[in-house]
């Protein structure tokens, strides 16, 4: 868990602000639901997704990287209106993704304000995906013949989910929980080759419940590498 928390830092310092895959209109989703925006329901003027309403200084912030990004709705890259108070409407594609995670990364970021809640937000998302990853490497310690079992966990951590696990995106939270949820169902079902008290047992049926509802409810084919996995 180390060694992924000091890759995530790297990543967070090296990657610039906003220029994460999909980062912009995801950021934008996060700060809706944060401030109520659960279900959008104007749509974009490209017809691309949905408005939702943001502070103009974090869209302010992300212009340059937006505007970088040619595959960019224009909608998403400069205000499509003033709601006033400081908020502007602004496209995003995200409206139709389990607001659960951008309620969670949006909140982080309440107190922030531009590039600062980008961070913030990034931050959020690479600790819940650390700590899915944390329960996976339990699993792995309980196993009777760990040298396999630690490969195989290696292995899973490939560098697209190292990657994704800082963006404020909920692909990172998706793949975080496919591994907890593979690590917490092979530990329970294993009982030849992993070794747990009764006290851990109900722990890691907790831990696998929530592994297992992020999986299936976070994205749309999340319950598809749930059925994979079992």
């Amino acid at each position: 868990p180390t060694g992924l928390m000091l890759v995530q830092l790297a990543w967070l310092l090296a990657l610039p602000a906003f220029s994460g895959i999909d980062e912009i209109p995801h950021a934008y989703r996060a700060y809706g639901v944060a401030h109520g925006q659960w279900q959008l329901t104007d749509e974009s003027p490209n017809g691309t997704g949905e408005l939702v309403d943001v502070p103009a200084g974090l869209v302010a912030a992300a212009h340059e990287q937006c505007s970088l990004l040619a595959r960019n709705d224009p909608a998403v890259c400069a205000p499509v209106a003033d709601r006033g108070r400081g908020l502007v409407a602004v496209g995003t594609a995200a409206g139709s993704y389990n607001p659960a995670f951008y309620w969670f990364t949006g909140t982080a970021a309440r107190f922030w304000h531009g590039t600062a809640a980008l961070y913030a937000m990034r931050v959020s998302a690479a600790l819940a995906c650390l700590l899915l990853v944390g329960v996976a490497f339990v699993c792995v310690a309980a196993a009777r013949r760990p040298g396999l079992a630690w490969l195989a966990l290696v292995a899973g951590l490939t560098p697209t989910l190292l990657y994704s696990s800082v963006l404020v995106a909920p692909n990172g939270l998706e793949m975080a929980a496919g591994v907890a949820s593979w690590a917490v169902l092979l530990t329970l079902f294993s009982r030849s080759g992993f070794a747990v008290s009764r006290r851990a047992e109900t722990r890691l049926v907790v831990a696998g419940a929530v592994g297992c509802s992020l999986l299936a409810g976070i994205r749309l084919l999340g319950p598809v590498w749930l059925l994979a996995i079992a």
